[in-house]
């Protein structure tokens, strides 16, 4: 009789830390979900790491202003790759053919244009171009970290949930401690 007492109360103490814990969660997970959603400012990212002298580099971005006019660069030896348009989402996706006798290395290419604020924004993202034979022709990847969703809680919001179960688990301890001493 005296065990079932003991469960009961230890679920009652479980209950009463999670009942604590939950709203916590929900709201870090809530706020993690928003600014998944609505990450501000420009990126850009490739269809691939490497491309291969001769072969086609997709270039894309977004968090332009709907229609802005995307100066597009590539450095080592500056190329001009011309200007592309961003639709009415912001968004702007554009094919280079990497001439054959391009250098061999890590490049990079910078885009320029309005960002949804009207301010002028430059970002830059690299590649390496591979000998033909060489290539990784058909590895691609996702886009910057700042495409990656945000997951996970703020660290605030964790350290208050671990404060929270360390000392339930304490109190709990000590509960078992004093009920086993008087029994």
């Amino acid at each position: 009789m005296v065990r079932t007492g003991r469960r009961r109360a230890l679920m009652v103490v479980v209950a009463a830390m999670l009942a604590m814990a939950a709203p916590m969660v929900v709201a870090a997970t809530a706020r993690a979900d928003v600014l998944a959603q609505y990450s501000p400012g420009v990126r850009v990212w490739f269809d691939r790491v490497s491309v291969p002298q001769g072969g086609v580099l997709k270039i894309n971005s977004a968090g332009w202003a709907p229609g802005a006019s995307v100066q597009m660069t590539v450095f080592s030896d500056p190329v001009d790759l011309g200007v592309a348009l961003a639709d009415s989402i912001g968004s702007m996706s554009h094919s280079w053919n990497v001439p054959t006798d391009f250098p061999l290395g890590a490049h990079t290419v910078t885009l320029t244009g309005l960002d949804l604020a009207g301010s002028i924004v430059t970002v830059s993202g690299t590649f390496d171009v591979t000998p033909l034979a060489g290539a990784i022709a058909g590895l691609t990847v996702p886009g910057p970290q700042s495409e990656l969703p945000v997951t996970g809680a703020r660290t605030e919001e964790l350290l208050l949930l671990a404060g929270v179960l360390v000392a339930g688990g304490a109190s709990l301890s000590v509960w078992a401690r004093r009920r086993a001493a008087s029994a």
